[in-house]
């Protein structure tokens, strides 16, 4: 059995194409210095865990929302929260190797993304045979409001901010990943366990050049 964690709830929404309609996801926005992404989907995505739920893709090699019955996981992570003048919206990951990032789309705040930008990320599981952590930066929001992700084979649980995954932590669970004293800083939590992550690139074509995002 697949599984797809979203951390939103995405509904479906209905586009129109040159042999007719169809339905999917809308990830992202357009626009200068944004990138959006339609996901033709027969599915609407909770949040949280969606059983035999997959990404696949299309005739043209784009990703797509598919009924999967493998043992594969993926993620779909939405960063944005609130305005982007402070914080932008990111995700940093425990070992970046064991993720494959299928897609990106990006939105933004301001004139070509100006004062700031978030990001969702389309990701696939490589290897699940060991804890993992996400750390989700939503955008807008003070590095003690980050997200965590924890992947334990099948089982993901989604800790609302640093202090509840501490908490969960202090009480006697226990995950394979080892985290010193120094990563519960405030200013900068979880710093050498989860600071990899993917730095994508969104094209300003009214200035004819590329801005790194991250």
């Amino acid at each position: 059995m697949s599984i797809l964690f979203s951390n939103k709830k995405i509904e479906l929404k209905t586009r129109e194409m040159k042999f007719g309609t169809l339905d999917g996801l809308v990830l992202g926005e357009e626009g200068r210095c944004r990138k959006e992404l339609f996901l033709p989907s027969k599915y609407k995505i909770k949040k949280g865990i969606n059983e035999n739920i997959g990404i696949g893709k299309t005739k043209t090699g784009k990703p797509r929302i598919v009924e999967d019955y493998s043992d594969d996981i993926y993620l779909i992570i939405d960063t944005k929260y609130a305005y982007t003048r402070v914080y932008n919206g990111y995700i940093y990951v425990s070992n970046k190797e064991t993720f494959e990032l299928i897609d990106s789309a990006t939105g933004a705040d301001g004139e070509a993304g100006s004062i700031g930008h978030w990001s969702v990320y389309l990701l696939k599981v490589t290897d699940a045979s060991k804890d993992l952590l996400v750390q989700i930066c939503y955008s807008g929001t003070k590095n003690s409001e980050r997200s965590i992700l924890l992947i334990q084979n099948k089982n993901i649980t989604e800790f609302e901010n640093i202090k509840g995954f501490k908490e969960w932590l202090e009480a006697g669970n226990k995950i394979g990943i080892e985290i010193p004293n120094e990563d519960w800083d405030e200013e900068d939590p979880l710093k050498n366990v989860c600071r990899k992550g993917w730095r994508l690139d969104v094209y300003d074509d009214y200035k004819n050049k590329w801005y790194s995002i991250f």
